[in-house]
């Protein structure tokens, strides 16, 4: 057993369509429990989320790993790029 069912997944966005997008070649399914933040941690609605989110925008998810190639994200947000 997985002693930690989350799985984080930081990257750069490749294809976004409300309310999933992709990073890394997989998809992050979002929904009515899932929080968004923007990049100073304050919590936002998914409406800005995905009017903000682009391709290469830099994000992290984490949720539950459905499959190889999807999460159900408990929580995404926004990171600083360096």
């Amino acid at each position: 057993d997985d002693a930690d069912p989350d799985t984080i997944l930081q990257g750069f966005v490749e294809t976004t369509s409300d309310p999933s997008f992709t990073v890394l070649g997989v998809t992050i399914n979002t929904g009515v429990g899932t929080i968004f933040r923007d990049i100073d941690n304050s919590v936002m609605s998914s409406t800005d989320f995905f009017n903000q989110l682009a391709p290469n925008s830099l994000v992290k998810a984490k949720g539950t790993e459905v499959s190889d190639t999807v999460i159900s994200a408990q929580e995404v947000e926004f990171e600083l790029e360096f």
